[in-house]
């Protein structure tokens, strides 16, 4: 019985008197662990008490000295921490059997002793293996353990990888251990960056569902003193974006980094700043990256890159596929497409096999600028394989010099699909559909781009703009141009397709050329003392006009609608050849020109032609009109001749 009375403590009622002592009578011998005191509070009784330092014993380990078990004789073991052998099977080792009450009496028999014992052979290697700095214990044929533990996770410090959940801390104490990293499935949030200061580490996830999101400063840092670091099989991003663009995803300062195989999604500035030299990046990916998703610093040398892609890497805001400022790298692989800015503005230098096999397009978007899809800044560089289409600038323009380009491509651009400014540079590709803005060239060299090597073909621009336009000089060209060529520049030597040609400015060019005569002239000759080999097929109105002067070689054409060849110009020397035409094959009205003809039809000297020096063969008439002076023409002419002018010499008989 009890009375339970509910007295607080310090009462001296008899009957709380009476309740204590039974719960204390409980508390030292009865049989459970624990009892209610008089006021309902649980209290640890002598038996819980002995059982608790029991467990603590055998949890504690077991004792040096081992009790030897002699058949046929009493043992008394006092601790479960005492081990037991038997001394006729010595080597194994016996514990009394949890949970005793000790100290256990042994009666020497050992078929009534064995059920009271286990076998505890391996319990101190566990304990030992157990300890802090345990694993080192372990031996291999070449180290120990701790050479071969292949990852650390974030996990073994704390981390939750729940939807975002802040795990710097779990996440910077992993890598700050100088062993790899795993980081399984999952949501990291990260808050003020991670910093990776050891060498030869590696950081990998399971894909893209290990996802790594930083906000405040850059994800990933990575320190100088790295050697062959690895990131890759992750997710990384940002997760706000601060007013001016300050931080990247992959922060790279060190040298000999890899990574591969990680997606990068919102980039506050860069998707990957590489800082360091003998930097390699295979299988990356990533959009939004406000202002580039790979920028090479120019102390990054041997910087390489495999299979890299950008989607819509503005955002927003203008950002850049890749700026390239480092010197000698490889890329190949690039996909990109949708960028704000440049897909890839290269001004290092001296870099080989860049971009090859690329695709580049910065079509019209949300804060897209009109910059250029490739842009080659830089001076001694090799590039090979690069497609550029639907860009919203030039798809591949050259500022830089003494570059060897090849391969390039470009198709539906709105300007220029190639503009060269730099000099020196070797340049061939294919060159489509260029000028969608209907003003400019499908590939423009201005006055600066001199001893420039091209060799490309191109489709005709939309709207007004040229085939190609040259406006420097000492430039080799050759390669078919569907559309109009314009020639300013000097110097130079033309080996040449195209669907006109028009030799405007500049002079001492040699020009071949091959010309479809699909406009209304096919060639016009307006500057001075070129060589020229010309060749018109089926031209429009006109095979050509030459109001230059002191020109030489030789031209040729047929099917023009109105006159076939017209000689405006003074003191050229050149052979030309002309038929079907609509009009006359020759018109000559200029001066002091030497010219070989074979014209199939007829052929007329205006009134303001003087001293011209002809020779060859006319089927058609030969008329010198009324105000012509001191013509000399001696060839053949099978039809009739009429002189109206004064001073001029006919021998058509020869």
């Amino acid at each position: 019985m009890t009375f339970n009375t509910g007295n607080p403590v310090g009462s001296t009622d008899a009957r709380d008197l009476y309740d204590n002592a039974q719960n204390f009578d409980k508390l030292s011998v009865g049989p459970e662990r624990s009892y209610p005191d008089r006021r309902g509070v649980s209290r640890k009784s002598w038996a819980g008490m002995e059982a608790d330092f029991t467990a603590f014993l055998a949890a504690s380990g077991f004792e040096p000295d081992v009790l030897e078990y002699v058949d046929g004789t009493p043992l008394t073991v006092d601790r479960p921490t005492q081990l037991i052998e038997r001394a006729s099977t010595p080597g194994i080792l016996y514990a009394i059997k949890l949970p005793s009450s000790f100290p256990v009496a042994l009666s020497g028999s050992w078929a009534t002793d064995e059920a009271k014992l286990v076998i505890r052979v391996d319990d101190s290697l566990r304990q030992e293996l157990a300890a802090p700095g345990g694993w080192q214990r372990i031996g291999l044929a070449y180290g120990k353990l701790p050479d071969a533990i292949s990852w650390l996770t974030p996990q073994m410090f704390g981390a939750t990888a729940a939807s975002g959940d802040d795990d710097t801390e779990a996440l910077q104490a992993a890598l700050n251990i100088d062993s790899a990293v795993r980081v399984p499935a999952g949501k990291y949030g990260v808050n003020g960056g991670l910093v990776w200061d050891y060498n030869a580490l590696r950081l990998t996830g399971d894909g893209i569902s290990s996802w790594i999101e930083g906000i405040n400063g850059h994800t990933i840092t990575v320190n100088a003193g790295q050697a062959d670091g690895v990131i890759e099989h992750l997710w990384i991003d940002q997760k706000d974006l601060s007013v001016t663009p300050t931080y990247d995803v992959m922060h790279l300062n060190a040298g000999e980094m890899h990574v591969n195989f990680v997606d990068v999604d919102w980039a506050d500035r860069y998707g990957i700043y590489v800082g360091g030299y003998r930097t390699s990046v295979l299988q990356y990916a990533s959009q939004a990256c406000r202002e580039a998703s790979i920028f090479v610093d120019a102390n990054a040398y041997a910087f390489s890159g495999t299979d890299i892609t950008f989607e819509n890497a503005g955002q927003g805001v203008p950002g850049n596929g890749i700026v390239q400022n480092g010197q000698r790298a490889v890329i190949k692989g690039v996909s990109a497409f949708n960028t704000g800015g440049y897909v890839w503005n290269l001004a290092g230098n001296y870099n080989a096999g860049v971009c090859a096999a690329a695709v580049f397009s910065n079509a019209a978007g949300a804060g897209t600028k009109s910059e250029d899809a490739y842009r080659v800044s830089g001076s001694f560089n090799a590039e090979a394989a690069v497609i550029a289409r639907g860009t919203v600038g030039v798809a591949h323009h050259v500022t830089g010099s003494a570059n060897s380009l090849h391969a390039l491509v470009s198709d539906n651009s709105t300007k220029e699909a190639l503009r060269v400014t730099g000099s020196n540079n070797d340049i061939s590709g294919r060159f489509n559909a260029a000028g969608q803005d209907g003003a400019s060239n499908s590939i423009t060299l201005t006055n600066t781009a001199a001893r420039t090597n091209l060799s490309a073909n191109t489709s005709a621009p939309a709207g007004t703009g040229r085939a190609l336009s040259v406006a420097s000089i000492e430039n080799c060209i050759t390669g078919v141009y569907d559309g109009t060529v314009i020639i300013d520049g000097g110097d130079s030597n033309y080996s040449i397709r195209c669907d006109s040609l028009i030799l405007n400015s500049g002079s001492s060019n040699a020009v071949q050329a091959a010309i479809t005569g699909v406009l209304p002239i096919a060639a016009e000759i307006k500057s001075s003392s070129h060589a020229l080999a010309l060749t018109v097929n089926n031209a429009e109105t006109n095979i050509a006009v030459v109001s230059g002067s002191s020109n030489i070689g030789y031209i040729r054409g047929s099917g023009a609608s109105g006159d076939g060849i017209i000689i405006s110009g003074n003191d050229n020397e050149l052979q030309l050849r002309a038929s079907g035409s609509g009009g006359n094959d020759l018109v000559i009205s200029g001066s002091w020109n030497d010219l070989h003809i074979n014209c199939a039809g007829n052929v007329r000297i205006t009134g303001t032609a003087t001293k011209n020096m002809i020779t060859g063969v006319i089927r058609g008439n030969l008329t010198l009109e009324n105000g012509s002076q001191g013509n000399r023409f001696f060839g053949k002419v099978l039809g009739t001749v009429t002189n109206s002018g004064s001073s001029n010499t006919v021998d058509a008989t020869a």
